[in-house]
C-alpha cells in the first residue's frame, strides 16, 4: 500500500541551524521518495508538530498552510492512483504531478548559491563562482537559460567557446566543475531531474601540472641575501621563509597571523578548511619572528606588516579584497626577489608549501607526518599532492638501480 506523510526532513538540515525543509514522503513498493515543498521551517519556533502545520508566527502562515493541505491532498490522491493501477513512478514524475514541471532558471539559481556563500562568509569561493557565472552569461548574451537547456550539446558548445576565448584545459576544467556543482545542488533540491544530468556523458578533461618548488640550496640563497630592512621585498622574503619553515602556511592564513598565534607553538585556524593547526615553531622560524618582536608588541597585532593593526577587517568581503590585494603585492616582491637572487623559478607564495612537502619527502619524513603538517584531511589527499613530485624520486631510483 502506498503511504503519504508530511515531515521536516533533517537530512538536508543546515549545520548549526534549527531550520529544516518541509517534504512530502511517498512510500510505494517499500521504496520512499521525497518531494520538497520548497518551505524552510524552524522546528521549535514555527512548527506545530501535532497539527503538522506552520504556526501563526510563520510569514503568510494561512497561505502556506493552505498550500500544504492542497499538495498533501494531491499526493494522497496520486498514491491512491498508484496503488489502484499498480504503477511505479520516478521521483521526478511524482514531483511533476504534485508541484508541476519545473522551469527553473539556471543563472538565477546559481546567483542564489553565490549569495548563500556570501552569507556564510565563504567569500573566496563565492568570488570564484561569480567569475564563472559571469563568463557563462557573456556566452549566453542575455538569452534565458533554464535547467532544461543544460544539455550535452550545450556542454560541447560552451567548451568550444571557452577554448576559443582562449582558456587552457585546466581553466576550462575548473569552470565546468563549478557549473557541475551548481547543477548537482539543483538536482538535490529537486530543481532538475537526475536522469537528464548531461555530465553522465561528458568527461571533464584536465592536463597534469607541474608544482614548482625550491631546493634547500635555493632556500639558503633566499635566507642569506642582504636586503634593506623595512622594504616590502624584505618582508616578503621573511614571510615566505616563515611559511616554508612552518610546513607551508597558506598565504591567506600567513597574512592574518597574530602574536597570540605563536609562542613555542604555532596555533591557528586554517581559513580554507576551518580546522585548527598546531605546529612547533622551529628555530629558523623563531629567528624570523625575533625580527618583528618588540617590547611594545600586542597579542592582537599582526606579525607581518601586510595588514594594518589600525584597520577593522571584521567585514568578510572587505577582508577578502584586502587579502587578495596584499597577496598580489607579496607575489610581486617575490618575483623581484627571484630576479635579484638569480633563481629562475617563478617564486610565489604557494611555492613555500610545495617546497616544504617535497623536501620533507626527500628527507624521509613519513607520509603521515607530512599529511599532518600540511593540514590535509586524509592520507589520500597527501599521496595525490606528493605524486607531482615523483619525477625526482624516479630519477634517484634509476641511478641507484645501476650503481
Amino acid at each position: 500500500m502506498a503511504t503519504v506523510k508530511l515531515l521536516l526532513y533533517d537530512y538536508y538540515k543546515k549545520k548549526d541551524s534549527n531550520e529544516s525543509p518541509l517534504y512530502i514522503r511517498i512510500i510505494h513498493n517499500r521504496k520512499p521518495k521525497y518531494i520538497s515543498l520548497g518551505i524552510i521551517v524552524d522546528r521549535d519556533k514555527d512548527w506545530d508538530e501535532k497539527r503538522l502545520r506552520v504556526k501563526k508566527s510563520y510569514p503568510n502562515a494561512t497561505r502556506v498552510n493552505n498550500y500544504i493541505v492542497k499538495k498533501l491532498a494531491e499526493a494522497e490522491a496520486l498514491a491512491l492512483e498508484l496503488e489502484s493501477k499498480k504503477q511505479s513512478f520516478s521521483k521526478q514524475r511524482l514531483r511533476n504531478e504534485i508541484l508541476g514541471t519545473p522551469s527553473g532558471d539556471y543563472i538565477s539559481f546559481a546567483r542564489l548559491q553565490i549569495k548563500r556563500m556570501d552569507d556564510t562568509d565563504k567569500v573566496r569561493t563565492a568570488n570564484r563562482y561569480r567569475t564563472v557565472i559571469n563568463k557563462l552569461e557573456k556566452f549566453l548574451k542575455g538569452k534565458p537559460f533554464t535547467f532544461e537547456d543544460f544539455t550535452l550539446p550545450f556542454l560541447h558548445d560552451y567548451q568550444a567557446y571557452l577554448k576559443a576565448i582562449p582558456n587552457d584545459v585546466n581553466t576550462i576544467h575548473s569552470n565546468f566543475r563549478v557549473l557541475k556543482t551548481i547543477l548537482y545542488i539543483a538536482i538535490r533540491e529537486d530543481k532538475s531531474p537526475q536522469e537528464k544530468n548531461p555530465f553522465f556523458k561528458f568527461k571533464l578533461k584536465k592536463s597534469p601540472t607541474k608544482k614548482e618548488r625550491l631546493t634547500l640550496e635555493e632556500i639558503e640563497i633566499l635566507s642569506t641575501i642582504n636586503l634593506e630592512e623595512g622594504r616590502n621585498i624584505f618582508h616578503a622574503r621573511n614571510a615566505f621563509l616563515f611559511s616554508f619553515y612552518s610546513a607551508g602556511i597558506r598565504v591567506s592564513d600567513l597574512l592574518q597571523l597574530k602574536w597570540k598565534n605563536v609562542e613555542t607553538i604555532l596555533n591557528y585556524q586554517m581559513g580554507k578548511t576551518k580546522k585548527y593547526r598546531r605546529l612547533k615553531v622551529v628555530t629558523k622560524a623563531q629567528n624570523i619572528l625575533d625580527i618583528y618582536r618588540t617590547e611594545e608588541v600586542d597579542l592582537e597585532d599582526y606579525i607581518f606588516p601586510f595588514l594594518s593593526n589600525d584597520v577593522d577587517y571584521s567585514n568578510s568581503k572587505f577582508l577578502a579584497k584586502q587579502l587578495s590585494a596584499k597577496t598580489t603585492i607579496f607575489n610581486t616582491n617575490l618575483k623581484k626577489l627571484s630576479n635579484r637572487t638569480g633563481i629562475t623559478k617563478n617564486i610565489s607564495t604557494h611555492i613555500a608549501r610545495h617546497s616544504f612537502a617535497d623536501i620533507a619527502r626527500k628527507k624521509g619524513m613519513s607520509i603521515y607526518d607530512i599529511s599532518k603538517a600540511l593540514g590535509h584531511s586524509s592520507l589520500g589527499i597527501t599521496e595525490r599532492y606528493l605524486s607531482d613530485f615523483d619525477d625526482n624520486s624516479l630519477d634517484d631510483a634509476m641511478e641507484d638501480l645501476f650503481e
